[in-house]
């Protein structure tokens, strides 16, 4: 089984379309922050009819969005980074490996330009085993905007 980290954005779009078509089994997996453009749920819509497969959408039953974190944490970043990425992404991310147990590796759409950001992930999250489909293809966030838009879906 593959994890597919949708972020409702053009490279985890085109990332997630890449390994449907390389894998049989491919969970896509939507991390809600509540912190979205409205627009985002038509994208995501768009995505599920065009990868043929529905995104199962988590997020977090402590916080409402990243103004929530700020607001019970008393604090916008720290010297170990944001606490609303942390409690709203991260630690939602953990809890959903362990909830899905194994896995062949974790998609994320970190395109050519963001190599160095793919290899800290890697290796600082060895257990996620990470696939970057558009590194390995040589794509770039533009290369993802244009077969977003030859599948006819509108930018988010």
């Amino acid at each position: 089984m593959i994890i597919s980290w949708f972020s409702c954005g053009i490279t985890s779009a085109v990332a997630t379309k890449m390994v449907k078509r390389q894998y049989n089994d491919v969970r896509i997996v939507y991390i809600d922050t509540g912190s979205e453009h409205p627009d985002s749920k038509r994208f995501l819509r768009d995505c599920e009819s065009w990868f043929g497969q529905e995104i199962e959408v988590y997020g977090s039953s402590k916080y409402k969005s990243h103004f929530d974190v700020i607001e019970q944490k008393r604090c916008i970043n720290t010297p170990y980074g944001a606490p609303c990425t942390l409690e709203l992404k991260k630690k939602i991310r953990w809890t959903l490996e362990d909830a899905f147990g194994e896995w062949d590796g974790q998609v994320f759409g970190y395109d050519i330009s963001e190599v160095k950001r793919a290899k800290r992930f890697a290796e600082q999250n060895p257990k996620a085993k990470g696939i970057f489909p558009l590194i390995e293809q040589g794509l770039s966030k533009e290369d993802c905007l244009s077969l977003v838009r030859r599948a006819g879906i509108e930018q988010p």
